[in-house]
């Protein structure tokens, strides 16, 4: 009986749970023997009752609305600091929250979508780049919430942060979000290549900042993968000088990446790889000693990109 209680007091804290629980707690509606206006026992009665006031009181749902109550409320002049932390703390049990899908379309349903919006053009770049993270984790594989973002349009308010923000760590959190958002989707995907995304990725693997590098490289490479036909863009915008330049600046968590997207790009398209030849790249040398220094450190952690640099050597030098 313990056992039994234990397991059933486990109330659900969703919109979505709430109507499992609804339906799993009806009296038999299966059963047409059964009458629909059965009496309960009175522990049966007292037991539901608990359960749904534990649903009232304390669900994700009801989280959420307590922490976008606060993203909304009008700043405190006179409380500038005390305000912002809140939010900000606001903002971070939000990001636990919407982890799980059902909460994460919940979030949409409940008007987070548009409390979000507002944060992204906030004056605190705290503000705009959390907001951004939480969009990002919403749309994660989640054709739903994907759908909604873009009918409410903001992919271009993402890519407008991605372009001009001056801080990298919103740079960083928007392009997540865009990322997030074309992944699986061709509507987004579709919509962000229009609006010259392209070159929106170019221009941030020129960055210095090498989480920029890592993603801006990572979606292009996706990218390229459903879109072979990119290959003769980017390479009129000189992409192969660009990963060339890369490969050859400081090493960082970035290179096991552009090497990737650099096989990826180079695969079946020959002009790329006649260009990898020009003698003043030296690349042939610059993978070499790539795949020298990375045995050297650590071979198993550099596995993937150890294996990527010889098969580079082999497509583009037949090595």
């Amino acid at each position: 009986m313990a056992g039994r209680e234990e397991d059933e007091r486990r109330y659900p804290r969703n919109l979505q749970g709430v109507m499992q629980f609804a339906l799993n707690h009806s009296d038999d509606p299966t059963n047409s023997s059964s009458s629909a206006f059965q009496e309960m026992s009175k522990e049966r009665r007292e037991w539901l009752q608990e359960a749904l006031s534990s649903i009232a009181e304390d669900t994700d749902v009801k989280r959420m609305m307590k922490y976008l109550q606060i993203l909304e409320k009008p700043c405190d002049t006179n409380n500038a600091d005390d305000d912002l932390g809140e939010k900000e703390d606001a903002f971070e049990e939000l990001s636990m929250i919407v982890e799980d899908l059902d909460n994460a379309n919940d979030f949409h349903k409940i008007g987070g979508y548009q409390v979000m919006i507002k944060c992204l053009s906030s004056e605190h770049s705290s503000l705009r780049w959390r907001a951004a993270d939480i969009l990002a984790v919403c749309v994660q594989n989640n054709p739903y919430c994907q759908k909604a973002a873009m009918e409410m349009n903001i992919l271009p308010t993402l890519t407008s942060l991605l372009e001009t923000d001056q801080l990298d760590q919103v740079r960083i959190k928007a392009l997540y979000a865009i990322s997030g958002l074309t992944r699986s989707f061709p509507k987004a995907e579709e919509a962000f290549l229009k609006d010259d995304g392209v070159s929106m990725l170019f221009r941030t693997m020129q960055a210095e900042n090498e989480k920029l590098i890592t993603k801006s490289a990572f979606m292009t490479r996706n990218l390229l993968m459903t879109n072979p036909t990119l290959k003769e863009t980017l390479f009129k915008m000189g992409l192969t000088e660009q990963l060339v330049g890369l490969l050859g600046g400081p090493q960082n968590s970035s290179r096991a990446h552009v090497i990737n997207l650099f096989k990826t790009f180079v695969m079946d398209y020959p002009p790329a790889i006649n260009e990898c030849q020009r003698p003043d790249f030296d690349l042939e040398r610059l993978l070499s000693s790539i795949i020298t220094s990375s045995m050297e450190d650590d071979p198993d952690a550099h596995e993937d990109m150890i294996l990527n640099c010889k098969e580079l050597l082999n497509i583009c030098f037949k090595k």
